[in-house]
């Protein structure tokens, strides 16, 4: 097994600099791949609502019987996500998918030009990261 190098992210947070992207795997494949991810020296996995796997991946993560706190697992906000309200849906149905009490990182997935929903978007973030339940917030 390989130990992927960290980076210091500006809040502290050691984030792995390589991760495992769950886009496009089969769902009948996902447990054998993950579980050959962790097997190499995967710990940080990429996921998204848009890749309409997250409850999978979370189940196939808790299946490699690696803990929680020595995985870092980021998600997304996706487009139609962008409000203050539509932030809080969505970032709750994911960690609810996923079966987390938190995510390591949560980014925006695709910027928009709306101006108005990204900083609405952006309050709702920052108060996942108050509250504990995302470890860092980005774009």
């Amino acid at each position: 097994m390989i130990k992927i190098p960290t980076v210091k992210l500006n809040n502290g947070i050691d984030m792995p600099i390589v991760g495992y992207g769950t886009a496009m795997i089969d769902p009948d494949e996902l447990n054998r791949v993950i579980s050959d991810a962790v097997d190499v020296g995967y710990r940080y996995f990429d996921t998204a609502p848009e890749y309409g796997n997250l409850a999978e991946v979370g189940d196939a993560l808790r299946a490699t019987g690696i803990k929680r706190e020595e995985l870092f697992i980021a998600t997304k906000l996706p487009a139609e996500g962008h409000s203050y309200e539509g932030a809080k849906e969505v970032f709750n149905k994911a960690l609810d998918m996923l079966k987390m009490d938190y995510v390591d990182l949560y980014v925006i997935h695709h910027p928009l030009l709306d101006y108005e929903g990204f900083c609405e978007s952006w309050r709702a973030m920052q108060e996942f990261y108050n509250e504990g339940r995302c470890k860092s917030i980005g774009l």
